[in-house]
């Protein structure tokens, strides 16, 4: 841990302050925050920029997370890194903590908060342990879960629909025996896509197409959700299937086998 910045309390804070700011740089270090507006204005959030002129290593044996620092672009003789944080300055130069960058995306243009996701999952009253994890490149969000009981995936769906978008709705949701931790006590995000992928890539015999038009069903679901479809068995909402992309697979379906299938058919059928 390093101490970045500072703030000197002379009097009680109000009762009805909403936040406590980090503070203010300590000499030889800057903070400024990456905004699209130039310059900036205080009060604008987004990701936290350190400037220093004193450098670590990193993490002691673990040379993965140890990423070079990069010249500071505003500062010279100085490196610069991002904190994960999203943040804001006041007009006095004060820092605030808005939140996690790597919490922060966007699904179909809006800005979504994983964590707000998540307190969502905890609102079913079996789950213990949930973990969101948003995969860019399929725009999909993973929900690994443990559970007191084996969840009906479908009914934990519709209970989370009461209070979020469709969009917003995990669409592929995988049950744990247990929560893998690191060693810091959090959850170890990279086993959890270890485990996405050694699902994805197990076939059994009940898996395999076949006939020719499952395959070209599986072509066309591909397209759609943006990810492979390598079996028979797979379900359309499971692979982040929705009402909207849903609309788009019954049209080629029409195209490609010159029939008319309904939404209503494929909620019905989704494997």
């Amino acid at each position: 841990t390093l101490i970045r910045t500072y703030h000197e309390f002379l009097t009680k804070i109000p009762d009805d302050q909403a936040s406590v700011p980090v503070g203010r740089a300590l000499p030889d270090t800057f903070i400024s925050i990456v905004t699209d507006q130039t310059p900036y204005t205080p009060g604008q959030k987004g990701p936290v920029i350190v400037h220093t002129a004193y450098p670590t290593f990193g993490y002691l044996d673990n040379g993965e997370i140890n990423e070079p620092w990069i010249p500071s672009s505003e500062h010279p003789n100085m490196i610069a890194y991002t904190t994960g944080d999203l943040g804001y300055l006041d007009h006095a130069g004060n820092l605030f903590i808005a939140g996690r960058s790597d919490d922060e995306i966007k699904i179909r243009g809006v800005r979504v908060n994983l964590k707000s996701i998540e307190l969502v999952a905890y609102r079913i009253p079996s789950i213990k342990n949930a973990k969101i994890i948003f995969d860019a490149d399929k725009e999909q969000l993973n929900l690994f879960f443990t559970a007191n009981t084996s969840l009906d995936i479908e009914q934990g769906k519709q209970e989370m629909l009461k209070f979020l978008p469709d969009a917003h709705v995990p669409g592929i949701w995988i049950q744990l025996d247990e929560m893998p931790f690191n060693e810091n006590g959090k959850v170890d995000v990279r086993k959890l896509k270890t485990l996405r992928k050694e699902k994805s890539n197990t076939v059994t015999p009940a898996d395999k197409f076949i006939s020719e038009d499952e395959k070209k069903l599986a072509v066309l679901w591909s397209e759609v959700l943006n990810t492979d479809v390598a079996i028979r068995t797979a379900n359309y909402f499971d692979l982040g299937g929705n009402s909207l992309n849903g609309m788009v697979l019954l049209s080629k379906i029409q195209k490609e086998f010159k029939r008319k299938v309904r939404i209503r058919d494929l909620f019905r059928n989704p494997v």
